[in-house]
């Protein structure tokens, strides 16, 4: 092992070193190159992301019923709420709910411990179609009970999920039964009349021993019109469903239901967004000293988004812009804005045209967009061209390196070689120098002695 400059007092290791570095501009170079391509693809990847947010957003224009979406307010939402589910005429709805949909519930007698009793019933909640037996043992308690028609209630519920039956809680040690849905439908028991009688379920002699509510339906006017349901959620009004909340048949709480412009609006502010920064970044990366200047499918994406979204559609045989809607750019700026009272203005005129227009636009885009970032889109062939570069580079910087390091080597070998070359002559001069001064000794010595 050297030690470097001990005998020569040159720093061998950080020549080597300096002369090293020289060589590795070649790596320096490459390394820039390899940045610059890290960068570019960097720029595509998010170029990708931003076409991908356009092209989702021009998809949620496609939908035929965009315009035809619909929202619905109520007077008092304690009272009377509503949904919109599937198309509904716009209008004004007086809804009065007089009464409340409930379910039927019963409750045993009161059992502090277990029942102590065994046998078998039956229940059912509709009407006796489809019935649950739940079997009885001396050990089980009110809680047990309830476990057993709670689990016999889920595997029946597991089978059909429309299943109408009984469900059980416990308060007060008592076993409360309550039908599973709403309505005058009553809970029906059958089986072992004397277990049920026992159980405080039955009274002697017939009827339930404890009817802590009757089933019944709810009953409400729609503009005047009687309606009875048994849920409190109504779809007497196609494409509505109406929640009852409240009973008061001194209130009259008014729906109203009209074209959900917000949703219309928030959709297309969604398409403008995504498209703005879509053209600003590539505006920016495409300009002069821009990362993509030059670049021909930057530029081409660029112009080619300009010149569709400005441009005109086919409707119904006539050419028709998205301008004439409100959707338009200002100036020489790049950027889209939304005129919402031109936009309503044209529906009020012709809202199957600005329809078919739309869906036209978003069509066209759709499958403009997609070409670049479909499967082996442009956009991937682009990344793939500079993920090969990239791995290039590397393996060119490696075999630059291994180079570099092999030749670091030699040169070490060489210097070591040199630093024991001179010991050795150094060595060699020294034992000169003593036999010289070793002769100089004899020769100076007084002659007969």
């Amino acid at each position: 092992m050297l030690i470097s400059g001990l005998l020569s007092g040159i720093d061998w290791e950080q020549l080597v070193d300096a002369l090293i570095e020289a060589d590795r501009r070649p790596v320096v170079q490459i390394r820039s190159r390899q940045a610059q391509a890290e960068s570019l693809k960097a720029a595509w990847s998010e170029v990708r992301n931003l076409v991908t947010a356009v092209r989702d957003a021009v998809r949620s224009l496609k939908d035929r019923d965009l315009l035809g979406q619909h929202a619905v307010g109520s007077s008092d939402a304690q009272a009377v709420t509503a949904t919109v589910r599937g198309s509904v005429l716009p209008g004004t709805y007086e809804v009065t709910v007089e009464r409340l949909a409930q379910a039927h519930a019963v409750a045993s007698g009161q059992f502090s411990g277990a029942v102590g009793l065994t046998g078998t019933f039956r229940l059912s909640g509709d009407g006796g179609a489809t019935w649950v037996d739940i079997q009885v043992e001396a050990g089980d308690t009110v809680a047990d009970l309830a476990r057993k028609i709670n689990d016999a209630f889920e595997a029946a519920r597991a089978t059909d999920t429309s299943f109408v039956g009984v469900r059980a809680t416990v308060i007060d040690n008592r076993l409360v039964l309550t039908r599973s849905a709403t309505g005058a439908q009553a809970i029906q028991v059958a089986g072992d009349t004397a277990l049920l009688e026992d159980l405080g379920i039955l009274a002697v002699g017939g009827g339930f021993a404890n009817e802590l509510r009757q089933g019944a339906d709810a009953r409400l006017t729609i503009n005047g019109l009687v309606v009875t349901s048994s849920s409190n959620q109504v779809t007497a009004v196609p494409g509505l469903a109406i929640e009852l909340h409240q009973a008061d048949p001194g209130k009259t709480v008014t729906l109203t239901v009209q074209r959900d412009q917000e949703a219309v609006e928030d959709r297309i502010n969604a398409f403008i967004t995504a498209y703005n920064k879509l053209v600003q970044f590539l505006s920016a990366r495409t300009a002069r000293e821009g990362l993509l200047q030059g670049d021909t499918a930057a530029v081409t994406l660029l112009s080619s988004l300009r010149s569709r979204v400005g441009g005109t559609f086919t409707v119904n045989g006539q050419p028709v812009s998205l301008a004439s809607i409100g959707v338009r750019t200002e100036g020489t700026s790049p950027s889209l804005t939304f005129d919402a009272e031109t936009f309503w203005k044209a529906v009020e005129e012709d809202p199957g045209r600005v329809d078919d227009l739309l869906a036209a636009a978003a069509a066209a885009l759709e499958g403009h967009l997609n070409a670049y970032v479909e499967g082996n889109g442009i956009i991937k062939a682009r990344t793939d061209g500079l993920d090969a570069r990239i791995k290039a580079m590397d393996e060119s910087i490696q075999r630059l390196e291994a180079r570099l390091e092999l030749r670091r080597s030699t040169l070490m070998r060489q210097y070591q070689a040199l630093e024991a070359l001179m010991a050795q002559l150094q060595a060699q001069g020294n034992w000169l120098a003593m036999q010289v001064q070793s002769l100089s000794g004899l020769s100076q010595r007084p002659a007969g002695r």
